[in-house]
């Protein structure tokens, strides 16, 4: 099977998964940083969707809802910025639809950050919530426990391509594919 590369936006529509290629997660988020998440428990945030039928208008009709973490910044291996950012995983949608309002929501709460735990996120800001950061990809974080980065996504199973390996590798075959612009 060839690389299948998944954005955020088109999440719904992989198959099996998204991108098994390292320069293909590297290449897409405007930052990539190794954090410790900090906050207690995530609030819920809702923010506004986009019209399924042209996702360049924002549909009111559409409410994206995602978890929100504080993640104090170790170290930033692509971009810059502040030394705490919040980070919005993304739980489902609330539609409302004649008068009724339905919820969609993603049963991978096991993939949700834990609290006290080290992780590379690969992020860009919210389009529609000034602020946060949401990843770009699947898999867009990686859990750095006990010297191994680990993959963690709720899109298939990415084990194969993306095996658990030592963090210092991990997080220097991340740096190689950001020098080398790929």
């Amino acid at each position: 099977m060839d690389s299948l590369y998944a954005t955020v936006k088109y999440l719904d529509d992989a198959p099996d998964g998204s991108s098994d290629v390292l320069s293909e997660l590297t290449a897409h988020p405007e930052t990539i940083v190794i954090g410790t998440v900090s906050s207690n428990g995530p609030s819920v945030q809702r923010v506004a969707g986009r019209n399924p039928a042209d996702d360049s208008e924002i549909d009111p009709s559409v409410k994206s809802g995602g978890n929100v973490y504080n993640v104090q910044i170790e170290r930033y291996l692509k971009g810059s910025g502040e030394s705490a950012i919040w980070v919005i995983q993304s739980i489902g949608l609330d539609v409302i639809q004649d008068g009724e309002t339905m919820q969609f929501r993603d049963t991978s709460e096991n993939l949700l950050p834990q609290k006290s735990s080290r992780y590379v996120f690969f992020l860009q800001e919210h389009p529609n919530a000034a602020g946060m950061w949401m990843g770009t990809v699947q898999p867009y974080k990686f859990l750095l426990s006990g010297g191994h980065a680990k993959v963690e996504s709720p899109v298939g199973d990415l084990g194969g391509a993306f095996p658990e390996q030592s963090e210092s590798d991990f997080i220097s075959s991340v740096e190689e594919k950001i020098d080398a612009g790929t």
